[in-house]
C-alpha cells in the first residue's frame, strides 16, 4: 500500500501544489543545473566563472550571429522569448476557441481577443507573470512592433470596436 505524499516523474503528489515549499527542492534543482550550463557557456566563451574578470574576446551580439555570419550559432533567449511572446498574442487574436483562450477570456475579459498589443489594458496585480509580459510586449521592446504589423478585416464589425479600436494613427477615435 502506498504512501502519501510521494513523489511521479520527480514530482510530488498529494502535498499542496500552491505551497512554495512543495516546489522549493525542485526550483532549487534546476537552478542547480542552469547555473552548470551557465558556467560552461561562461568557461568556453570567455574562460572565467563569475568571479573571475577576465577580457570578453567575443561580443555576445556576435555569439549569436548564425555560423553562416561568423557567429556561433547560440540562440538570443531575449529574442526567442519575444517571438514567443508575439506568438502566444497572435494566437489569442486569431479566436480559435481553444481551452486556454477560454481561460484567458474568463479571467480577463472579451477585450483581450482584438487588442493587438492589450491597449490600454492594465494587467491587475493578480495576473500571472506570463499574462504581465504578455501585455507588455510594446514597454519591452520599446515600440509598438507587434500591432504595427498585424491587421484585422473588420467584415460584419462583430469583434471590432468603433470608439475604443485603434484605427489609424494607431490611436482610438474615442481620445
Amino acid at each position: 500500500e502506498g504512501v502519501v505524499p510521494f513523489r511521479y516523474v520527480g514530482l510530488p503528489v498529494g502535498v499542496k501544489p500552491r505551497s512554495l515549499s512543495t516546489w522549493e527542492p525542485l526550483l532549487e534543482q534546476l537552478r542547480r543545473r542552469l547555473n552548470v550550463w551557465e558556467n560552461r557557456y561562461r568557461e568556453f566563451l570567455w574562460g572565467g566563472g563569475r568571479g573571475a574578470r577576465k577580457i570578453n574576446w567575443i561580443k555576445w551580439k556576435v555569439v549569436c550571429q548564425p555560423k553562416s555570419n561568423r557567429g556561433l550559432g547560440v540562440r538570443d533567449v531575449r529574442a526567442v522569448n519575444l517571438s514567443i511572446f508575439a506568438k502566444w498574442r497572435w494566437r489569442l487574436l486569431q479566436s480559435e476557441h481553444s481551452l486556454w483562450e477560454e481561460v484567458l477570456v474568463g479571467k480577463y475579459g472579451n477585450d483581450i481577443l482584438s487588442e493587438t498589443h492589450c491597449g490600454n489594458f492594465n494587467p491587475p496585480l493578480s495576473s500571472s507573470r506570463w499574462w504581465k509580459d504578455l501585455c507588455q510586449l510594446k514597454e519591452r521592446v520599446g515600440s509598438n512592433w507587434f500591432s504595427s504589423q498585424v491587421f484585422r478585416w473588420v467584415n460584419i464589425g462583430v469583434s471590432s470596436r468603433f470608439w475604443s479600436d485603434h484605427w489609424l494613427g494607431g490611436i482610438p477615435l474615442c481620445q
